[in-house]
């Protein structure tokens, strides 16, 4: 439900200060041989208002650690559930999915929803997933490659939205 509040600041990535290699708010992919992120100044996709980012993957980060990849991370309400949606596009061939890991107190990146959304197609479009924290709330939220992508390959991402799901109706 859209009329609830988009708990994802800066999902527009309408705040990327000069010279930082990613959007305030997100982390930047670490391993540059394999994915890429820079502003793109394309606006107005499905009416989004920030800019967009495009992500060029020159090889698969599947098999990359969650924190080492393009996202955020987040600390939502414990055992909520949530719905994500972006905006985005692909390069001919190429598919890209986002991923939600619980951070668990050990530290370690749990997944909870593989493939929440899948991107493919060339045109701008909304992916929608919905997705359960578990009892500590911190939630990363990355994206990758998929392993059915022909690389090299990008994807212009629109935006990025997170909302509480709304309430389950009374029976």
């Amino acid at each position: 439900d859209r009329a609830l509040p988009d708990v994802l600041s800066n999902g527009d990535f309408h705040e990327w200060h000069g010279g930082l290699s990613f959007p305030t708010g997100f982390d930047s992919p670490v391993n540059t041989a394999v994915s890429t992120l820079e502003r793109d100044f394309m606006r107005g996709h499905l009416g989004t208002t920030g800019y967009t980012a495009r992500q060029v993957w020159e090889a698969f980060d599947y098999l990359e650690a969650p924190e080492s990849r393009f996202g955020t991370t987040l600390h939502l309400e414990p055992e909520r559930d949530y719905i994500f949606s972006v905006v985005a596009a692909a390069s001919p061939n190429m598919v890209a999915t986002v991923d939600a890991y619980a951070l668990g107190e050990s530290g370690a990146a749990q997944l909870m929803a593989g493939n929440l959304v899948e991107i493919q197609g060339k045109e701008p479009d909304r992916y929608t997933g919905r997705f359960r924290t578990d009892k500590t709330g911190t939630v990363l939220l990355r994206s990758q490659a998929s392993p059915l992508a022909t690389l090299p390959g990008s994807v212009i991402w629109s935006s990025w939205e997170l909302r509480l799901a709304p309430p389950a109706a009374l029976v």
